[in-house]
């Protein structure tokens, strides 16, 4: 079933209650670079030369992780150097960011989630931001937010499911729901007016670019054409045979 009404989206408002603090911090010597909340909460922290990845995902205390709050398990590593343990000062920025989740996890909304009898769902959204700054030249972004192909063995799908209760969204199954970025193209032309051209990836992690449903809303189509001119770089990875 396709909701044919696009829609606003509400996720990242929830999830600036918990980052909020980071986005207006001034001066500090590490600052938020950038953050996304589609597959859980991932923050990107910078002192100019490193980066920090931290991501909250649900909370298990069987999954090995950083640190744990009452709502998550936190997960922190360094993405271009991911063999790389974080050293003594990044350490205490993470030990940081993880007292501020527990200061402010209560802070978010208690929404009831709805029971839905639907088998598959096509929700058709606006967005305000598409582009999401990695650090070090490099971009990521999704045209879609869930994947209709529905590989068994992701690893996204617990913490793209968080992401839909943060919203209010029903639970269904992976591969039975997808988020429709309609406006993608749009959005991607007006920030990359403020951002440094760099390589930006598409890759089959919490959507496939060339899921089946490209062939009726060619949102990733749509992308690499607004790239031209502009001094961006597409890396675009599927697992469709395109």
């Amino acid at each position: 079933m396709t909701s044919l009404t696009p829609q606003k989206r509400y996720l990242e408002s929830v999830a600036k209650v918990l980052i909020e603090p980071l986005m207006k911090s001034r001066g500090a010597a590490w600052r938020l670079l950038d953050w996304d909340a589609e597959q859980g909460i991932c923050v990107y922290l910078t002192d100019g030369a490193d980066v920090l990845l931290v991501e909250l995902e649900p909370f298990s205390i069987e999954r090995p992780c950083t640190e744990r709050t009452k709502m998550f398990n936190v997960c922190a590593r360094r993405p271009f150097e991911p063999a790389t343990e974080l050293d003594e000062q990044q350490r205490l920025v993470v030990r940081s960011f993880v007292e501020l989740v527990r200061r402010r996890e209560g802070m978010l909304p208690d929404i009831e989630r709805p029971t839905t009898a639907r088998k598959r769902a096509v929700r058709l959204i606006e967005v305000e931001r598409i582009l999401v700054n990695e650090g070090k030249g490099h971009y990521y972004m999704n045209p879609y937010v869930g994947c209709t192909i529905g590989c068994p063995f992701c690893y996204v799908a617990e913490r793209a499911d968080m992401s839909r209760a943060m919203e209010g969204l029903p639970a269904m199954e992976w591969g039975r729901w997808v988020d429709v970025k309609i406006n993608a193209a749009e959005v991607f032309r007006r920030q990359a007016k403020s951002s440094a051209p760099g390589l930006v990836r598409m890759s089959p992690i919490l959507t496939d670019p060339y899921q089946p449903i490209e062939r009726r809303f060619r949102v990733t189509r749509g992308l690499p054409e607004s790239m031209l001119d502009t001094g961006y770089t597409p890396a675009v990875l599927t697992r469709s045979s395109v």
